[in-house]
């Protein structure tokens, strides 16, 4: 496997993927705080809309945290168990682990982020959970 499919599949880690079905009702998803297609495709987008790496990372972190706020109080209280808080803590992770310009970094963010999005509609659309097994 390669290293950046390798790397997509730890940012889906452990990350509930939510069905085709589920994914049209938006509003159940914002107070479960789930990992979707469009939270996933608006965190690439941002790789577009930002000059550095540490606005990426608030900019990503601000969008998790407009999720959280939506949740049930007693949910937020279990932070380490919101899937979009365990995503933005492994993106925060690898966004700090490549090294190079903001222009490096981003090519290889948008590299995973790609592959991270395609294993994401495999498993939604139940075609392969051993996408990210090994081999």
């Amino acid at each position: 496997m390669s290293k950046k499919l390798d790397m997509a599949c730890k940012l889906l880690e452990n990350i509930e993927i939510v069905k085709d079905e589920e994914e049209e009702h938006k509003e159940k998803e914002d107070e479960e705080g789930k990992v979707t297609k469009t939270f996933l495709r608006n965190v690439y987008r941002l790789l577009d809309e930002v000059d550095e790496r540490e606005e990426y990372i608030i900019s990503v972190g601000y969008i998790v945290s407009r999720k959280v706020e939506k949740l049930k109080e007693e949910k937020k209280k279990q932070l380490d168990n919101i899937d979009v808080v365990k995503f933005f803590k492994e993106l925060k992770e690898l966004t700090n682990k490549i090294e190079g310009e903001w222009f490096v970094v981003r090519e290889e963010l948008r590299s995973i982020l790609e592959r991270a999005i395609k294993i994401y509609y495999i498993k939604a659309a139940k075609l392969g959970e051993e996408v990210c097994k090994k081999p």
